[in-house]
């Protein structure tokens, strides 16, 4: 209901969406902007669709995230007994494999340790998975690419490690095997991440 001021008598309006108001006294007619249904049904599955997008993505970070944070924890256990930090090393299904692996000349490529190569990478995965800043399509290609990067470098790395032990160690590291699986998991979903981004105003495809 609506009251226009000023014309002596109070007019009582009803309004009628999409359609005429008659005033209940005076008879003035009235129209109000027309909002067809079907153009409102479109934006609501804009909206919907959008913000389903936006779920599967924040869940996907998340799962990105949560298993470089289990990597990283692999990684610096690795480096510990590496670096002889701890004595002994717990070593599922493979006996003494693990500390084998680990105190092998293969532990280490140009000087570096292999388990701080990957605590460095996990944390720069951990790191651009959760990192969102501003909601733009530069900035989260930017993130998205360079993570499906990383991933794609863990992967290969992971590989030629893993065939590096029964090849040249002769022994399997339960470990590093954790890490290989880690990284072939983080891959798909880093991949997914770089051709699907649903930060942009439409929610659609974005290819890094």
């Amino acid at each position: 209901m609506g009251v226009l001021p000023g014309l002596g008598n109070q007019v009582i309006i009803e309004v009628r969406r999409g359609g005429e108001a008659l005033g209940a006294e005076s008879g003035i007619p009235t129209r109000e902007p027309h909002i067809p249904p079907v153009l409102a049904s479109e934006d609501h599955v804009r909206w919907d669709s959008r913000r389903r997008a936006e779920g599967r993505e924040r869940r996907r970070r998340l799962a990105i995230a949560g298993l470089s944070v289990l990597g990283l924890l692999d990684s610096l256990y690795m480096l510990a007994y590496e670096e002889e930090w701890i004595d002994s090393m717990a070593c599922p299904f493979f006996g003494e494999g693990c500390e084998k692996v680990g105190r092998s000349a293969h532990a280490r490529h140009f000087g570096v340790p292999n388990a701080a190569v990957g605590a460095v990478g996990y944390g720069v995965m951990a790191v651009l998975a959760l990192w969102r800043g501003r909601p733009r399509r530069a900035r989260r290609s930017w993130q998205s690419a360079a993570l499906a990067a990383m991933s794609g470098l863990a992967a290969a790395a992971s590989l030629f490690l893993t065939w590096e032990q029964p090849a040249r160690v002769r022994a399997w590291c339960f470990w590093c095997l954790t890490s290989a699986a880690i990284n072939a998991a983080i891959l798909p979903l880093s991949l997914r991440e770089c051709t699907r981004t649903p930060g942009d105003a439409e929610g659609g495809t974005q290819r890094c």
